[in-house]
């Protein structure tokens, strides 16, 4: 019961400082950042609640990293010297700290393992996702998980990645930051500029429910049949407009489907979602036997305005 284990060091010192606060009359800090808010990488009652402010609610983790690294370099002109002891600190991946060290005395978790991204990934994908906006004929809007996906792919932050690895690192974003959701409207004062994420804002409430299932379930599809278009299997555009408009119109089968895309081996840890055995699954078995036949005189029409951005995926 590791997160049990954590998350309970993380409570237990959440009273200690609250009643360090009380003893010295103080006002006690909370410190997550905004990479932490993003990716659910938060204790209920613990770090999330360790103060009644949040400084550092604003900042994203790859933010704080450099600030420590100027410090250490360069320290703070006129006021301090370079930190050289921060290069211990530097030198090591962010980590919770609240597992036992291994054999060796190495940390056993840190948190881009956790989060299965780099902090530059996640503050990269938390830009796109909220602070970048696009104009579709209709007025502005946020982009969404495929266009997200789209931006990142000849980013240089995600460079080394094919296309399994890319795909669950955007899905999988996507994935803790619905999940986290009960834990922004619980978020301690932080500031309310900049890249802060706003908890009282009513778009949290949707992404709670509907968990971004319908945009990692439709990013899965164009991706499997972008890849089938390159390795010259046939498959029918037809049928990915119809598995698409299923995503919005057929709970059972978007459960399904998300249930299937779940990697169920044993790196789960490494990889949440796996794309590339999905693909090789229905290449080996076809759509219909693992998720039923398309009955496409039950969906819309294809030509519905409403579906055109759904729809608008061959670039």
């Amino acid at each position: 019961h590791s997160i049990a284990y954590e998350n309970f060091q993380a409570r237990l010192r959440t009273v200690l400082i609250w009643a360090a606060a009380n003893v010295h009359k103080g006002m006690a800090r909370a410190n997550p950042n905004l990479s932490e808010g993003y990716t659910n990488n938060t204790t209920a009652a613990g770090d999330l609640q360790g103060g009644a402010m949040n400084p550092n609610g604003g900042l994203q983790k790859e933010d704080e990293q450099k600030i420590l690294k100027y410090l250490e370099e360069k320290g703070v002109h006129g006021v301090i010297p370079p930190l050289k002891c921060l290069s211990v600190i530097n030198g090591n991946k962010p980590s919770a700290g609240l597992l036992p060290k291994g054999d060796n005395d190495e940390v056993v978790q840190n948190d881009e393992d956790t989060m299965q991204a780099t902090m530059a990934q996640i503050a990269i994908m938390a830009r796109l996702m909220h602070q970048t906006k696009k104009y579709d004929g209709s007025g502005e809007r946020e982009l969404n998980a495929l266009e997200v996906y789209d931006s990142v792919k000849n980013n240089p932050a995600f460079k080394d990645l094919d296309d399994n690895k890319l795909f669950n690192v955007v899905a999988n974003f996507y994935r803790r930051w619905w999940s986290g959701q009960f834990k922004i409207h619980m978020a301690t004062i932080q500031p309310t500029f900049g890249e802060n994420v706003d908890h009282q804002t009513s778009r949290r409430t949707p992404n709670f429910s509907g968990q971004n299932k319908d945009e990692i379930a439709r990013l899965a599809i164009r991706s499997m049949f972008v890849r089938a278009d390159a390795e010259n299997l046939g498959w029918d555009k037809n049928l990915r407009d119809l598995l698409l408009i299923r995503t919005w119109q057929e709970p059972a089968f978007l459960k399904d489907f998300m249930k299937e895309l779940k990697n169920s081996g044993p790196n789960q840890d490494v990889l949440f979602y796996d794309l590339d055995a999905l693909f090789k699954k229905v290449q080996a078995q076809g759509w219909d036997k693992i998720f039923g036949a398309v009955q496409p005189e039950s969906s819309v029409s294809i030509t519905s305005g409403a579906l055109a951005p759904l729809l608008s995926l061959d670039r």
